[in-house]
């Protein structure tokens, strides 16, 4: 999935998705930066959300800060698929 969407071949990742049964959670990320990328936006939400149920604490900028990239332009693909998304928070939400 993460090769493919790199690649932009965005329909080949959602492909590979759509036929995993049980799957890590942390490639709802990249799907829905996939799907966002292919204008899919509400299945690209619905799977950000589903992914913050998971990490509501998610916070765009420190996930940036820890992938690595061998190309900055890479990590600026990857990073706009998730703000298209909805993953585009900064600051985790505030309790109360």
């Amino acid at each position: 999935i993460v090769a493919y969407f790199n690649a932009k071949r965005y329909a080949d990742a959602i492909a590979v998705w759509d036929k995993l049964d049980d799957s890590p959670v942390y490639f709802c990320r990249w799907i829905a930066a996939a799907l966002a990328h292919v204008g899919r936006e509400n299945e690209a939400q619905a799977t950000a959300q589903s992914y913050l149920k998971t990490y509501p604490d998610f916070n765009l900028g420190d996930h940036l800060s820890r992938m690595h990239f061998q190309h900055p332009e890479d990590l600026e693909h990857y990073a706009a698929g998730l703000r298209l998304a909805g993953l585009d928070r900064e600051t985790p939400p505030v309790a109360g």
